[in-house]
């Protein structure tokens, strides 16, 4: 069987944008406060929750996350990363639809705990510059 491979710069492209794109997702939850704020009666406990939930899935997931990069290797664990992403994105409708802010939360860590965020960042700063980017753009939105 003849397997198309991706060139080079093709490669690096989409790896950019992906990380592009978790930079963003990464500043949304600063967006994503003051809706949620105005849904449910939180107080600054419940309100500081909502990034505690979200960073701290990167401690406890870091562990298991390396384990799965190692069993399953590098380039899958990315598929596995951007699905995880995925559902924790999906868990944002029925969250919103009951309204539950269990959901919300339990769809933040799942966002947060993207399986190759970090051992790809310490393969090449450009990636992570870029995350910082999309991060800063999701934060503020593009200079015009």
């Amino acid at each position: 069987m003849n397997q198309r491979q991706l060139s080079t710069p093709v490669t690096i492209a989409m790896i950019s944008l992906i990380f592009f794109a978790w930079g963003g997702m990464t500043s949304l939850n600063d967006v994503l406060i003051p809706h949620l704020k105005a849904v449910f009666a939180m107080n600054y406990a419940q309100t500081m929750l909502i990034q505690f939930t979200f960073f701290g899935a990167y401690f406890l997931m870091s562990l298991p996350s390396g384990a799965i990069v190692s069993r399953i290797g590098y380039k899958s664990s990315i598929v596995v990363g951007l699905l995880t992403a995925a559902v924790g994105a999906a868990m944002f409708y029925p969250a919103a639809r009951l309204p539950s802010y269990a959901v919300f939360l339990a769809g933040l860590f799942a966002e947060g705990e993207t399986v190759v965020e970090e051992p790809e960042a310490t393969r090449d700063h450009t990636e992570r510059m870029l995350a910082a980017m999309g991060a800063q753009i999701g934060r503020e939105g593009p200079a015009v």
